[in-house]
């Protein structure tokens, strides 16, 4: 496990959080043994621990670093989708798709595969992932692709910005800016996103083939308006581009809103 140690700690997640999260797929993976490539093996593993595991939260963060860590080696790793449990199955069965999402994050989610984002990479993006300041300001937007920081994708701001309201990343009663939050989140300000199944299904296909950050997970919403104020760039760019650390920072160096846009308030003084 000590590359996946290194791995955790070269994005930013602390030694001890390492070490944890290494420890917790190593009980996982003695637990599945030679089936651990195997997913209703590892559906069921999950299910049961979300049942009986009090330290459910970190066993499946940890799970989900390491199916991110193993992707970026070429192996596909099983993921679990506890939608199954008592709150998903019997409600999810009499809804029809388009009920379980807005029309408007159905849209985005169509458009975000059309720009070549896989509905399975949907539920590792956060929405420190995407260039809020383009967003806002341009028709078009990037979005870092979580398993290869040297590549992004373009979509349209429009549709960008129906995932950020569906998210609830600015959270008006607790005056925040939740940056931490997954792009589809299973619920409202939820930290667990939907699962690549339950988006499937919301597309009406079944042909279209996690993670924390140890960043803070808050800035303040006047912060944030008063940072953005005035920013009006609006160049185009290629749909499918090199990332550029100028104009959108690496996630492990995101420690305040200022690294976030790339703007130093302190500029204005």
């Amino acid at each position: 496990m000590n590359d996946f140690m290194e791995w955790m700690e070269a994005r930013g997640i602390s030694k001890s959080t390492a070490r944890v999260y290494a420890s917790k797929v190593r009980t996982t993976l003695r637990a599945l043994g030679k089936r651990w490539d195997n997913e209703a093996v590892v559906q069921a593993h999950f299910v049961e621990a979300y049942r009986t595991s009090a330290s459910f939260g970190s066993k499946g963060a940890a799970w989900h670093r390491y199916i991110e860590f193993k992707a970026q080696e070429g192996v596909e790793v099983p993921d679990y989708d506890l939608s199954i449990m008592s709150d998903g199955p019997k409600t999810r069965s009499r809804l029809k798709p388009d009920e379980r999402l807005p029309s408007s994050v159905v849209d985005a989610v169509k458009h975000y595969t059309s720009c070549g984002i896989k509905v399975s990479v949907i539920p590792r993006i956060r929405w420190f992932h995407v260039n809020l300041k383009e967003m806002l300001y341009r028709p078009h937007c990037h979005v870092k692709d979580p398993a290869k920081p040297s590549e992004e994708w373009r979509v349209e701001s429009e549709h960008t910005k129906a995932l950020f309201t569906h998210a609830g990343v600015r959270d008006e009663e607790a005056g925040v800016m939740r940056m931490s939050l997954p792009l589809i989140p299973k619920r409202f300000h939820s930290d667990d996103p939907m699962p690549a199944a339950e988006i499937r299904k919301c597309l009406h296909t079944v042909d279209i083939k996690d993670f924390e950050k140890d960043i803070p997970d808050c800035i303040s919403i006047q912060e944030f308006d008063s940072l953005m104020a005035g920013v009006t760039d609006s160049t185009p760019a290629p749909k499918h581009v090199p990332y550029e650390e100028s104009s959108h920072p690496k996630p492990e160096d995101m420690h305040s809103l200022s690294d976030i846009l790339g703007y130093d308030p302190s500029a204005d003084d």
